[in-house]
């Protein structure tokens, strides 16, 4: 009590105070504080995507002012929470924000810009989540679905006895995508060569018509072109869907036909021979 008399008579109890009421000024991410300067836990759900797809993924989280959280592999750090659902979580600022979820890439995509294809090289096998998303509050959860962007060609070349070795040429006007899983317009140009069952494979990003073509070449002379992209409009194919089917072509010389082949749809369409 003496001690207590002691700290009033000084003055010192008016100045403790003043400490005590500067100190819960002090900014702080408090439940009873002002929380706007605090990161937003950005909760992924991965529970709809493939275990395998997950351990190749990468997370790029962006907003006005450019990318502000990156992990290009998150599967050490997923969990699994009370609901049994495959998590993963991000600390990231409280606004809008963009979420660019992407597996398979073989480190093409760039964030903010998307996926570029070189020239000569077909697109990888990749796998894109894009979402856009409001940060604002103390927690946001956003449930992930990776679309398949490519579509596998695959063609097999029945041709004469001695007439090759061929080599196929794929080229459009798509080399990409951009980071909303837009076709990105630009030259595209894949050289493949035929095993020897004569079967060679081709991945193509999404596009945007029937321009596609498939040339056939036998040293440095092209033997033959075809309208590639029109024959798989001509099947119905929809290039628009949001996970892309593979198509299957196959190329006869002896009967001067070419067969497009999509899920349940066939169709022939007949061509000169030039040998």
């Amino acid at each position: 009590m003496d001690g207590l008399i002691s700290i009033c008579r000084s003055g010192l109890l008016p100045r403790l105070a003043a400490v005590v009421a500067a100190a819960a000024m002090i900014p702080g991410c408090s439940i009873k504080e002002d929380r706007s300067a605090c990161p937003c836990s950005f909760i992924l759900d991965f529970s709809d995507v493939e275990p395998a797809l997950v351990e190749r993924s990468a997370v790029f989280v962006s907003s006005d002012e450019g990318l502000v959280f990156r992990d290009m592999e998150i599967a050490p750090d997923m969990s699994v929470d009370e609901s049994g659902r495959w998590i993963y979580t991000a600390s990231v600022p409280r606004t809008g924000v963009r979420l660019g979820v992407v597996s398979g890439d073989n480190s093409l995509y760039l964030p903010g810009q998307g996926l570029l294809i070189p020239l000569g090289s077909d697109c990888p096998p990749v796998f894109i989540h894009y979402s856009e998303a409001d940060a604002s509050a103390d927690e946001r959860e956003q449930h992930v679905m990776l679309h398949k962007d490519f579509c596998e060609i695959t063609v097999n070349m029945e041709s004469p006895q001695g007439s090759g070795p061929f080599r196929l040429v794929v080229r459009g006007n798509v080399c990409g995508l951009t980071e909303d899983r837009k076709p990105f317009t630009g030259d595209f140009s894949y050289g493949m060569s035929l095993d020897a069952d004569g079967c060679g494979t081709v991945r193509v990003p999404r596009q945007t018509d029937s321009s596609l073509l498939l040339q056939i070449w036998d040293g440095d002379l092209v033997l033959r072109e075809f309208a590639l992209g029109e024959y798989i409009v001509e099947s119905g194919y929809d290039w628009s869907k949001e996970d892309l089917e593979d198509v299957d072509v196959e190329i006869d010389y002896a009967s001067s036909s070419i067969t497009v082949d999509v899920a349940d749809w066939s169709g022939s369409f007949g061509f000169e021979v030039v040998i």
